[in-house]
């Protein structure tokens, strides 16, 4: 195994290149693993950071925490009680609508929208 190189480490960073953030369009992507949490240093924002696999490419996907489960987040959170609490391994369509600070997910889980209670 080789040392890691943190130079191009920062260089993928700064650039984004390791985060997924979506055009509007229709994606395949598979969760590889069930998530971290991330807050801010003053507390007032919280994320969830999951690694996911699309079209081949590996990226962190930074999800905010939702209040609802109409959020991403609260669909995410229902697929997972769904599936024994955990999102690893799970594959998903993702349909992204709007424009960068107005976007909206529909998330497709087997074929129809990702339910929305049925954990609960």
């Amino acid at each position: 195994m080789s040392d890691v190189n943190w130079l191009d480490e920062a260089q993928k960073i700064s650039s984004g290149e390791n985060s997924w953030d979506p055009e509007p369009g229709q994606y395949s992507i598979k969760f590889l693993n069930d998530g971290k949490p991330w807050k801010s240093e003053d507390g007032k924002k919280e994320k969830v950071i999951l690694d996911v696999e699309v079209n081949g490419r590996k990226f962190a996907w930074f999800v905010f925490k939702g209040g609802t489960v109409k959020s991403l987040y609260g669909k995410l959170c229902m697929i997972a009680a769904n599936n024994g609490g955990h999102l690893k391994g799970i594959s998903l369509g993702v349909i992204v609508a709007g424009e960068k600070g107005s976007r909206q997910y529909s998330v497709i889980e087997n074929g129809k929208k990702a339910p929305m209670q049925e954990a609960l």
